[in-house]
């Protein structure tokens, strides 16, 4: 985002130097939102200062870099940065990287409030009461968002639990493949090839009883946000940084690793026994039908209403409007 007394204008990442080269004139501010410290280095570099007097950028980021060296930690000196969490916070000062504060992702309310109602009627029907995980697959056999816990929950407890419809970027063969572990028969993988429209997802959140979190670390965690914000409970990993805004059934950590991933991160993943996660499931499906559901509904949506995109600027809380 590139502003302008007078106007704004949303670039894509390539379009930086042609600016540049075009003489597009200089801005008062750039800000890059949702970027890893890496992202914001390689995409501006030495090159902001000749497109704007000030350059700043959020930072979402659950690890650390495998190689960061003092080169790279000057340039990012140059840079106002604001995390997403107080765990992207400790992460990013971890490589050297001050932080000038704390800006939350935030959310367009009114996508989740008005979910189209005859689509989450027509999920209803289909998959009848459901719970809806989202457990996409990195390039590595990357374990981070928690698939493995949760198919093994599944053969653990699956005959007191619905059919779970589970959100994916790989199709059953591809998964069972790479884990080299049958998949639950309750267990719905939705193949969504990367992406699926804002309509779709606000009608699935509506439309399942239970949302399942069960990343074992995030940046900061916006999939349970969402959920919330569509008043449906969730089920969640006492992990990090989802567990700083999420309010729902908790399923307790036991300990703490690094894991490598397959590019420049190390992340730091929060342990969790999928019994345990079977346990939590099987409670909070007990008592769908409870006071404490429909209290947690109204939680959930209270909690979620803070970080309505309507309720503060993210560009005024940074620059002072």
């Amino acid at each position: 985002l590139l502003f302008k007394r007078g106007g704004t204008i949303r670039v894509g990442d390539r379009r930086v130097r042609m600016l540049r080269m075009r003489n597009a004139g200089r801005f008062d501010v750039v800000i890059m939102p949702q970027l890893f410290v890496t992202s914001a280095v390689n995409l501006l570099a030495d090159e902001w200062s000749t497109i704007a007097d000030r350059a700043y950028f959020l930072a979402d980021l659950e690890g650390t870099t495998k190689g960061w060296s003092d080169e790279v930690r000057e340039k990012t000196r140059k840079f106002h940065v604001y995390s997403s969490s107080l765990f992207s916070t400790e992460n990013i000062r971890n490589l050297g990287v001050n932080v000038d504060g704390m800006l939350e992702r935030y959310l367009n309310l009114k996508v989740f409030y008005n979910a189209d109602m005859r689509m989450v009627e027509q999920f209803r029907h289909r998959f009848g009461e459901f719970m809806l995980a989202w457990c996409g697959f990195e390039k590595a056999r990357h374990p981070r968002k928690g698939f493995e816990e949760l198919n093994r929950a599944y053969w653990i407890a699956g005959d007191k639990l619905p059919r779970c419809v589970v959100i994916t970027n790989q199709t059953p063969e591809q998964i069972e493949a790479r884990y080299n572990e049958k998949i639950h028969p309750k267990l719905y993988i939705w193949n969504v090839f990367g992406k699926l429209e804002k309509q779709t997802q606000a009608a699935l959140y509506r439309a399942a009883t239970y949302f399942v979190a069960t990343s074992h670390s995030e940046g900061f965690g916006l999939l349970p946000l969402e959920s919330m914000a569509s008043g449906t409970p969730t089920i969640y990993v006492d992990s990090r940084a989802q567990n700083e805004h999420s309010v729902g059934w908790r399923v307790p950590v036991n300990g703490e690793a690094w894991e490598p991933s397959h590019w420049e991160l190390v992340y730091k993943y929060f342990l969790y026994d999928p019994a345990e996660l079977a346990r939590v499931m099987v409670e909070a499906w007990e008592a769908r039908n409870s006071a404490e559901y429909e209290d947690m509904c109204y939680k959930s949506l209270d909690i979620a209403s803070r970080y309505d995109l309507s309720n503060y600027s993210m560009i005024n809380r940074i620059i002072g409007g």
